[in-house]
């Protein structure tokens, strides 16, 4: 008989316990935020060595590197030793590894190569050349969409036919025989190259399971014991190979939670972990609800929340802290420039109370929601990093937008000039230096002989500038090419996105119609301008703010909600919460959107140990200058008003905006400024 070296009685709790010592054969384990669920899996390996199990009939797989090392890292501290030999890596490492001994049998040599993202578009690149696709590329999407495209319907198993008419319906149906011929053969390229893509690792590795019983066989008997962590996220191509590899029948062990399945954009698919029970014969399904991580009123409201799911598995998590200090707090704004001036303004209540910025996030739905709020931050030199790396107004359709009013407003911007004019079919680095080469002799647009011009070009590239010129007469209307006129900023923007970068963006950015949204967000808030240099000089400081130098130790995190999963923070403000922003005017087409947003809000709100603001911003001013108003998000009108609490200052400042006879007096949900709003609005009318 074993004897255990760990004391695993006194280490976990009873639920982590169950987990450690009692999960053998199909094991669902359903663990909530903040609940241990790393420390169990770390246990649970420990647990399998002491009784015998060698570790070369382990395998634990995971989502990314690090998490593999961290937990092999921390069995090792347990143990001390004994974790040699462990399978133990992401999907597409453990693929590779066993690709390497079995490639052979797929066609491919033991030395077959691994091609990067970049590597991968060259070669589709040069299979477009092939068949002459150049001819088409007026309706073919751009080379990372066509790739994203691809990748999409390998691991999702959807036909990529099926997948044109559906997620890329916004595409001309004529592209679709094109699209096939160039993925069969980028295929064939692949193969009589020996080369594969991240893909193939997993498309690869199924097939190999699936075609040569013999081999499928020794890798079952090879490992017995089959971890799996953060099984929510995973696609039907990973979900396909667990079971393969299983054959359906081996100890699974699926560490996951359902209510924090939100990944479906890269073709995560939440009915994995929902079904699980019914593809594994005889589930145990075990529950880890306790949480280490929040207060019980910050749990509260979260449960509260991700309780009017319909497509989940019951539970309820328990806070292990003692309640906290205030509740978690809504917060009524204004509008997206008053929301950031809280914000900043909050800091420095929080910084007084010793909570540094580096122990605080501010989340979002979308980039474009924290545009405002970059914008102040940097204003105000407050020291802040955006994870994910690109910042608002680095993003490529954000800086081609610009460059068009960079472009009129100093006819000497050759960078601006150069990134615009490539922007068209047909005109290359060449005609673009020497279009250049003769706009910036003169110090204004409206000076540039543009027929004189357009004469001197090569005939191949006059159609395209043509319609750059035109797009830009265009923008000068709204801009002005003096100080007399006062420009229309916002509407300049929109007019740029209207007339020709939307058709742009859809076959140059696989998510385009996010895109969009950045860029209507941008021309909202460029209306409030009305001065061109003023607001081109904003959003360069908010590009350059922090580039240079040392980075501060303590920094304010923004981060949207997909990148902050599995992180928490002392204090988190969630904003934008006013409908059709969050959640998402998309989401409300189907039930299972609206639940993924939900889980997002969950998500969100349970990153937070200590403090939790929610703000809504009750106006949104559009491209032309105008006002609306919108509801609360739906996420806060459901939750029950004895569940957090409003901010002082907030209530004195809806006072100024109310009296009896416009609002009942007890109703304190968060379409009380709405209702006054829209009763004015009309009383004006």
């Amino acid at each position: 008989m074993k004897v255990d070296s760990i004391d695993y009685n006194n280490e976990l709790n009873p639920e982590q316990l169950a987990v450690v010592r009692e999960a053998e054969g199909s094991c669902l384990v359903l663990a909530g935020a903040g609940s241990g669920k790393t420390r169990t899996l770390v246990y649970r390996i420990a647990y399998l060595l002491e009784q015998g199990i060698l570790p070369e009939h382990i395998l634990l797989m995971t989502f990314t590197n690090k998490a593999a090392r961290e937990m092999v890292g921390r069995i090792r501290a347990l143990l001390g030793a004994g974790a040699e030999g462990l399978w133990s890596g992401t999907f597409h490492s453990i693929g590779h590894r066993i690709l390497r001994t079995h490639a052979h049998l797929l066609g491919y040599p033991a030395s077959f190569v691994i091609m990067d993202a970049s590597d991968a578009q060259s070669l589709l690149k040069e299979a477009y050349k092939e068949l002459h696709l150049d001819q088409h590329k007026a309706i073919l999407p751009k080379l990372p969409v066509l790739q994203d495209m691809m990748s999409y319907s390998r691991n999702t198993g959807i036909r990529l036919e099926n997948l044109f008419t559906d997620r890329y319906a916004y595409l001309n149906e004529e592209a679709l025989p094109h699209v096939m011929a160039l993925a069969e053969k980028y295929g064939d390229k692949k193969r009589a190259g020996g080369l594969m893509d991240f893909d193939d690792l997993l498309a690869n590795w199924l097939k190999l399971l699936k075609e040569h019983e013999q081999t499928a066989t020794q890798l079952r008997r090879q490992f017995n014991y089959i971890l799996i962590d953060e099984y929510q996220d995973t696609n039907a191509l990973q979900a396909s190979l667990v079971y393969e590899l299983s054959g359906g029948k081996n100890n699974v062990l699926a560490v996951g939670d359902d209510a924090q399945s939100i990944y479906s954009f890269r073709g995560a698919d939440i009915q994995n972990i929902l079904d699980f029970p019914k593809q594994y014969a005889h589930t145990r399904t075990f529950r880890i609800e306790t949480n280490y991580r929040s207060t019980p009123e910050i749990l509260q409201l979260a449960q509260e929340s991700i309780n009017h799911n319909r497509a989940q598995f019951e539970k309820k998590l328990i806070a292990d802290k003692p309640h906290g200090t205030q509740k978690p707090v809504v917060v009524h704004v204004r509008d997206a420039r008053e929301q950031a001036a809280m914000i900043a303004d909050e800091l420095e209540k929080l910084k007084s109370q010793g909570i540094t910025a580096d122990h605080i996030a501010v989340l979002f739905r979308s980039t474009y929601h924290s545009a405002d709020l970059q914008m102040e931050l940097t204003k105000r030199d407050v020291p802040h990093i955006v994870r994910g790396g690109v910042r608002y107004f680095e993003q490529a359709h954000i800086k081609d937008i610009l460059a068009y009013l960079r472009a009129l407003h100093h006819t000497s911007d050759e960078v601006s000039w150069k990134r615009v004019l490539l922007l068209y079919t047909g005109i290359g680095p060449a005609a673009a230096q020497k279009l250049w080469t003769r706009v910036q002799a003169f110090e204004r647009y409206a000076s540039i002989p543009v027929d004189e011009l357009l004469v001197s070009m090569p005939p191949a590239t006059r159609s395209s500038l043509t319609a750059f010129f035109n797009h830009l007469a265009r923008l000068s209307e709204y801009i002005g090419s003096g100080d007399a006129q006062q420009p229309r900023i916002g509407e300049a923007i929109q007019c740029v996105s209207d007339s020709y970068y939307n058709e742009y963006a859809k076959t140059a950015f696989e998510n385009y119609r996010d895109r969009l949204e950045d860029i209507a967000y941008l021309a909202s808030v460029a209306s409030g301008y009305t001065n061109l240099a003023e607001f081109l000089s904003d959003v360069s400081l908010s590009e350059q703010f922090q580039e240079d130098g040392e980075k501060p130790n303590h920094q304010l995190v923004l981060s949207t909600i997909h990148q902050a999963k599995g992180l928490e923070w002392d204090v988190v403000f969630i904003i934008g919460l006013r409908e059709s922003w969050f959640p998402h005017q998309k989401s409300f087409q189907d039930r299972a959107s609206l639940e993924e947003e939900r889980r997002l809000f969950y998500v969100a709100a349970t990153r937070a140990r200590k403090k939790l603001y929610l703000l809504y911003p009750m106006l949104h001013r559009g491209y032309g200058g105008g006002e609306s108003a919108a509801e609360a998000s739906l996420f806060l009108r459901e939750l029950d008003t004895s569940l957090y609490e409003r901010n002082a200052e907030d209530a004195r400042q809806e006072a100024l905006y109310t009296d009896d006879d416009t609002l009942d007096s007890d109703d304190d949900r968060p379409t009380t400024f709405l209702n006054f709003y829209l009763k004015r609005k009309e009383e004006e009318k």
